[in-house]
């Protein structure tokens, strides 16, 4: 499925999030995703405030809305 990029989301952002197969880094980003995603669904509690060390702009944060904080 191809994804139309949002105005406001940036190239490398919208290539984190949703990487496609003639991305140079499809394997590796879509790996990352995938380990973020089964972290973020593996905490049994959402009142947790998630700190995310080194992240740059921020490209999972969206995986982490449900959480009370995200840094």
């Amino acid at each position: 499925m191809i994804m139309k990029k949002a105005s406001h989301v940036s190239g490398e952002l919208f290539q984190r999030q949703y990487p496609q197969i003639w991305d140079y880094a499809y394997f590796p980003l879509r790996n990352i995703k995938k380990l973020v995603r089964n972290f973020a669904d593996s905490i049994s509690t959402k009142h947790y405030s998630i700190l995310d060390m080194g992240c740059g702009n921020k490209p999972y944060k969206f995986l982490f809305r449900h959480y009370k904080e995200y840094i």
